[in-house]
């Protein structure tokens, strides 16, 4: 199998950040030559690792190239749900927003403490359900959030890192879970 100048190309264009399209909507128009033109090894390596794999295609290759802001994001992005993007496959941050209770939009519109108030309601809940996994899955929600949100999901981040089970009233109800998540949330902070 021989892959094409053509392809690679696109492959070029889009780690280097000049294509505008989103992962979802790029995979659509090029899998099928791609499929054709590469071994299914490497075709699976970028079908779940994006541009992340493309670029170690290419270096496989040894082809030059830089991995780029926009392909950063692309990856980023591609991890959300096609209902949560634009016509061009990109994130839509009004969606996004509505996702957080409309969280985000009070944050940039500074109303910082009407958006932690609802980001700590949220929290809340998830504490108060018993469902510890939950609270894992909001730490992990909130670290994909960092990608595009870094200074709410920060304070979010450090909301949750500041949790303390016994002062809270949360140790009756303690689990690994709950630890875990509150480690994670710790370690996040503590890298910015």
């Amino acid at each position: 199998m021989d892959i094409s100048q053509a392809t690679i190309q696109k492959l070029l264009d889009l780690v280097e950040g000049r294509v505008q399209i989103g992962w979802s909507n790029w995979w659509r128009e090029n899998s099928k030559v791609l499929e054709q033109e590469i071994k299914k090894a490497d075709f699976l390596k970028i079908k779940f690792k994006f541009c992340e794999g493309i670029s170690e295609y290419l270096a496989k290759l040894g082809i030059e190239h830089t991995l780029s802001e926009r392909a950063m994001t692309i990856d980023n992005e591609a991890i959300y749900h096609d209902s949560m993007k634009d016509e061009n496959g990109n994130l839509s941050r009004s969606v996004l927003d509505k996702v957080w209770g409309g969280a985000i939009k009070q944050f940039h519109n500074g109303n910082t403490e009407t958006a932690i108030k609802i980001f700590k309601d949220k929290l809340s809940l998830v504490l108060q359900s018993g469902q510890h996994e939950e609270l894992n899955d909001l730490t992990f929600d909130i670290e994909k959030l960092m990608a595009f949100e870094k200074e709410f999901a920060l304070a979010c981040m450090k909301i949750i890192a500041d949790i303390d089970i016994f002062e809270d009233g949360w140790a009756e109800t303690y689990d690994d879970l709950l630890n875990s998540a509150i480690d994670r949330a710790k370690e996040i902070v503590a890298k910015v």
